[in-house]
């Protein structure tokens, strides 16, 4: 059995896997590759292993518990054949610590802040590694230019949480988390190999997901559909709007609810919304921002992808314009489409 552990990060197409192999789960096993569910431990599928990774570091869960992670993963041992491939794919993965506290903003700045994190983490890897005992595992991740991932990382966040922060702030709080270099030096402390993958070497020719199997010497082309892009990040105008809401005391549902709405193409049909900007607010603070990582990405080529004829990421500019703001015309827009969408479907 080959077992890969795909950790993320996240905003790299995680989702897009995730979904293909979910929906592909008997085809691909016919070819070679299985992509365990938890009905293995009579619990209620889901597309990615996400639960896993929560309850690894202690966190509650509804699909299981930390011992019933080891009973996830002693189903697979017992139950993999000799030649197959098994993939267990969740991007918290990359995020977690031990013991499982979100780190707040002023905890991981403050002194001593970053020692107590680095050693959260390698708590975290540690435990997981232990969890799957003897087993070979290969660990495979997939890194986005630092600059591109942070926006799309913060963007993530508003969208999935009440997070009210501003752009800038997330930047300085999350850094650890685009220091990728240290980050996989973590991983490499427990798992002998690790496969680094580029994400644009892998969206180049169209196919994120097709790419992302060929790096790992998988062949997924068969009578296998397409998979569509997942989880797509929303305009900035309505990330701006619900960042705005998140600091309004509403309820998590109330704001999951809100965002599905927005979602929605009913809602989206001739709204006129700020098109092709970043949250970048010059070309010189994102360049500035991305050097930081230079010498990062620098020894992550040198240890991990000694063959690679060129840079870890390309410095190609964007030329997007800067964001300028939620106009006070587009917000009331906003805010009248969810509130007659919301009273139509009650």
């Amino acid at each position: 059995m080959r077992l890969l552990l795909h950790i993320g990060t996240h905003k790299t197409g995680t989702t897009s896997v995730q979904m293909f192999c979910a929906r592909n789960r008997d085809t691909l096993r016919r070819q070679g590759i299985w992509y365990p569910d938890y009905d293995l431990i009579g619990r209620q599928g889901y597309f990615a292993h996400h639960h896993l990774a929560h309850a690894l570091a202690g966190l509650p869960t509804s699909r299981g518990t930390r011992p019933e992670a080891f009973e996830f993963l002693a189903a697979i041992r017992a139950q993999a054949a000799p030649d197959e491939t098994v993939l267990i794919s969740a991007e918290p993965f990359w995020r977690h610590v031990c013991p499982p506290v979100e780190l707040l903003e002023n905890e991981y700045l403050a002194d001593g802040g970053a020692a107590t994190y680095w050693q959260r983490r390698r708590d975290y890897v540690r435990a997981l590694r232990d969890a799957f005992g003897d087993l070979e595992v290969e660990v495979a991740v997939v890194l986005r230019r630092q600059d591109q991932c942070a926006e799309s990382l913060y963007k993530e966040r508003v969208k999935g949480t009440d997070y009210a922060e501003d752009f800038g702030t997330y930047l300085t709080a999350f850094e650890h988390r685009l220091r990728y270099f240290d980050q996989l030096m973590v991983w490499a402390a427990f798992f002998q190999t690790i496969h680094v993958l580029v994400y644009e070497d892998l969206v180049e020719d169209g196919n994120l997901v097709g790419g992302f199997f060929r790096s790992l010497d998988l062949d997924v082309s068969g009578d296998l559909p397409p998979q569509r892009k997942s989880n797509i990040s929303l305009n900035n105008d309505l990330i701006e709007f619900k960042r705005r809401l998140n600091g309004t005391g509403l309820t998590e549902d109330e704001l999951y609810e809100t965002v599905l709405v927005m979602q929605d193409d009913e809602f989206q049909t001739g709204l006129e919304l700020d098109a092709g900007s970043t949250l970048w607010e010059s070309r010189s603070r994102r360049l500035a921002y991305l050097q930081r990582f230079d010498d990062q990405n620098a020894k992550i080529r040198e240890h991990f992808l000694p063959a690679r004829a060129v840079g870890l990421f390309s410095t190609e500019d964007e030329g997007r314009r800067p964001y300028t703001g939620l106009k006070r015309t587009t917000a009331d827009t906003i805010e009248r489409r969810i509130e007659s969408i919301r009273q139509r479907r009650t």
